[in-house]
């Protein structure tokens, strides 16, 4: 059986010795989505969430409040508080395209699927919607966790069969992946975490395994989120995987056209 880990979104699907160039692909209807979106939110900085808040770093920031900084110490603390006051300006409030596209081309469905960080999982529930048999999800905020399976237990009544849903630490998840999909999970981590971000996704690649997904081509005052630049990346992750792909998103959501790479990383 293929094993998936997701957190994000791809022009081009690597699979045995295949691959689809997704810019031949039409346009997928999340992205026409974004459109009609983006026509009631001319801001592209604004919340999907609540559209009163100002969101000038992509995550939500309350106009007047001071930003939260996050203990490395205890970064579910930070998030689980973030979830508590819908703070969560990151949250596309549908798939992202470029993941959808990907989704799409990926033709096992019984194939393993881990969506790390994986707040409203909208990509977890497209997975279902695809009719993806074995999906696994988690999340270091318990209020996100209980707010997906709420939502899934609403849409989805029989999800317990084809997702397990986790709270926890991703760097404390054990598993062996064929893909891992990255989506504005990398983003979320201070960046002195990175090559330990690199590593544990290099350990839970089995060999010839994946880590693919977008990532900000852009830098940020602070954060949540924090940026880079596709530079910086293939720096960090040359000398851990073989760089198959790395190169700027042309499908991302509206909000987010032109601010990011999509990387495909071997192990």
């Amino acid at each position: 059986m293929d094993w998936i880990l997701v957190a994000g979104g791809t022009f081009l699907i690597f699979q045995s010795s295949k691959s689809l160039n997704i810019n031949k692909i039409p346009i997928h209807e999340s992205q026409k989505s974004w459109s009609k979106i983006q026509s009631n939110h001319p801001n592209p900085f604004l919340s999907l969430q609540n559209p009163n808040l100002e969101i000038p770093k992509i995550l939500v920031k309350n106009p007047g409040q001071k930003s939260q900084s996050m203990n490395l110490k205890n970064p579910g603390h930070f998030w689980e508080s973030r979830w508590q006051n819908r703070l969560i300006g990151w949250d596309l409030g549908a798939v992202s395209p470029p993941l959808a596209a990907y989704i799409d081309q990926w033709e096992n469905l019984d194939a393993a699927v881990l969506v790390p960080g994986c707040g409203n999982a909208y990509e977890a529930e497209y997975l279902l919607k695809r009719g993806f048999t074995n999906v696994t999800v988690i999340d270091i905020a318990p209020s996100a966790v209980v707010c997906l399976r709420d939502r899934l237990d609403s849409d989805f009544p029989n999800w317990q069969k084809h997702l397990t849903l986790i709270t926890g630490d991703f760097f404390e998840h054990r598993g062996r992946y064929d893909l891992i999909l990255e989506q504005t999970f990398f983003c979320a981590l201070d960046p002195s975490w990175r090559p330990t971000y690199a590593q544990h996704m290099h350990q839970l690649l089995k060999p010839g395994g994946k880590l693919a997904g977008v990532m900000f081509d852009r830098d940020f005052e602070g954060g949540p989120p924090y940026g880079g630049c596709a530079t910086d990346y293939k720096t960090l992750f040359e000398g851990v995987f073989t760089v198959k792909i790395l190169e700027p998103c042309h499908n991302s959501a509206g909000p987010r056209m032109g601010s990011e790479v999509f990387v495909v990383l071997e192990k």
